[in-house]
Order: C-alpha cells, then sequence, then structure tokens
C-alpha cells in the first residue's frame, strides 16, 4: 500500500470549515461546528452517517436524495472509543454534531469524489489523524453504519483493501479472519439475536463492503486506504445497535474484538514482513 500521505489538495487544505470552537459551551449547540472530531489515537472510529444527508447532485452528476441518519452510530462510536481507552488503546473518533440542526451543503462522507475531498471536513480529519502521529505508526480506521435492509448480518466490508492492495491479500485476509472470529464470538457469547430469535452473526463477503468501485465516489474507509492506512466498514443491523447502546458487557467484547485485531494483525503488519503473515515490498 502507500506510505499514509499529507499531499494533495485535501493536504493542501487542512484548516476545516467549523470544525472548531473556541468556546466548549458552544460545542454541542445549533452554532456549534458540524464535526465534532479527537485526533489523538491509533485507532480512529468514525460515524459518517449519524446525521441526514443529501447524496449526490453537483460534481457527482447524479440527482440528489436524501440519506437517512442510521441510528445509534454515534453512540456506538463514543462507546466503542471509550471502552478502547479502558482497555489500553487510545481512540480517535469523528462523529456530526447532530445539535447543529440543518445545514446546506453538507456532503456525504462516504459518497466523495476525489475532486471534493479538500471540501470535506471529513476528509481532512483523515489527514490531520494521520498527521498527528509518526509515519510508521500502526494506524487502523473502523468505520461504523447502519442498515436496515438484511438483519441477521453483520457486514464486515474490506473490499476496498482488497481492491486497492493486491499485493497485501494475506494481510486482509488475517484481518478479517480475525474480526470475524472476535465479532462473532461476542455476539454468541451475549446472544444478540434478531427479532425472529436467529442468531446474528458477522457477514465476510457481503454486498454493503464499502467500495463503489474505481473511478467514481469513494467511501470514507476507501478514503483512508488510498492514504495507505487499513480501513474497515461495518453495517450493522438494527438489533446489534440497539444492544451496543443498551449493554456495557456487550459493547466491552466487541471493542475487545476490535483490539485483538489491532494488536495482533495492524501492528504486526506494520512491523515488516513475517510478522502478520505478508510482505510489503
Amino acid at each position: 500500500p502507500p506510505t499514509p500521505s499529507l499531499g494533495g489538495a485535501a493536504g493542501a487544505a487542512m484548516r476545516p470549515a467549523r470544525t472548531r470552537t473556541s468556546d466548549p459551551e458552544r460545542l454541542l449547540t445549533r452554532t456549534g461546528p458540524d464535526v465534532c472530531g479527537w485526533f489523538q489515537g491509533p485507532i480512529l472510529l468514525t460515524a459518517p452517517h449519524s446525521l441526514k444527508l443529501t447524496r449526490g447532485g453537483g460534481a457527482t452528476g447524479e440527482r440528489s436524495r436524501v440519506h437517512k441518519r442510521e441510528r445509534y452510530t454515534s453512540e456506538i462510536v463514543l462507546g466503542l472509543a471509550r471502552a478502547l481507552h479502558e482497555i489500553g488503546i487510545p481512540a480517535a473518533f469523528m462523529v456530526w454534531n447532530r445539535a447543529a440542526g440543518p445545514g446546506k451543503g453538507r456532503l456525504d462522507p462516504n459518497y466523495l469524489l476525489e475532486e471534493q475531498f479538500a471540501s470535506s471536513p471529513w476528509h481532512r480529519g483523515l489527514h490531520k489523524w494521520i498527521c498527528s502521529h509518526a509515519a510508521d505508526a500502526p494506524l487502523f480506521h473502523v468505520d461504523i453504519h447502519g442498515k436496515v435492509s438484511e438483519k441477521l448480518h453483520v457486514d464486515l466490508g474490506v473490499q476496498p483493501l482488497i481492491s486497492e492492495w493486491p499485493r497485501e491479500h494475506a494481510f486482509v485476509d488475517c484481518l478479517t479472519t480475525h474480526l470475524t472470529k472476535g465479532i462473532n464470538k461476542a455476539l454468541l457469547d451475549h446472544s444478540v439475536l434478531s427479532l425472529k430469535g436467529k442468531q446474528i452473526s458477522v457477514d465476510e463477503d457481503p454486498r454493503l463492503h464499502g467500495y463503489w468501485g474505481p473511478d467514481t465516489v469513494t467511501t470514507i474507509s476507501h478514503q483512508s486506504v488510498m492514504l495507505g492506512v487499513p480501513a474497515v466498514q461495518f453495517e450493522m443491523p438494527p438489533r446489534v445497535r440497539e444492544r451496543l447502546v443498551g449493554s456495557p458487557p456487550f459493547l466491552a467484547d466487541f471493542a475487545k474484538a476490535l483490539a485483538g485485531a489491532y494488536r495482533e494483525v495492524v501492528t504486526g503488519w506494520r512491523r515488516g514482513p513475517g510478522q502478520a503473515g505478508v510482505r510489503r515490498d
């Protein structure tokens, strides 16, 4: 994969509009920033659809349509960040500020053309996060989404890694296997069931895999992969999201699965050949 990079138009436009405020009392208000983020931590957690957004239109040449808010995704991101911190891994995060109210011109972070990168505070946030760590630091991006179309699986999307890093398939397979095993264990141990009482499990080869295709719009996990950072996308049915916000033990075990994959796969891969079963030449 490419070395984590800060070049290009987005690297030249690192100062995001409406992402900072000097008055903490304004942070979660209608006059506060659009995006709330913390960038000090090797694992980045994001919830780009924690707010209702308009997708398409403008530079995409497509009709505009509304993407509904994915309930509880920001709460899950913040809960996982706290749980990872308690495990001993500082976590970074980005979520929309839902208190900021309606706003025009917000780009969907999961539907960006490359020419739109510099205009997105979320993409600039990726650069800021990478820039906050040493060049050889092992980084890992986990993107959280909600779905309603299929309710028996947590979709684990790694297609951007497969498509963009063709020489790293051994690493991608190792990461996928480790995450699947850990999260399936958490789902089983806490009896996370569908409304019809069926056990929910991880789908390693889902339709919602985080990759729109070559030379088109990009998801935020795809953008991280383009910057040289391993990233995965989780699509969670409602029951999983409800349990994550309602069951601290389940949330803690889900965080442990992420931490295990990071420590045993990502950090080994970043240390060099032979540590995680992959070559990086």
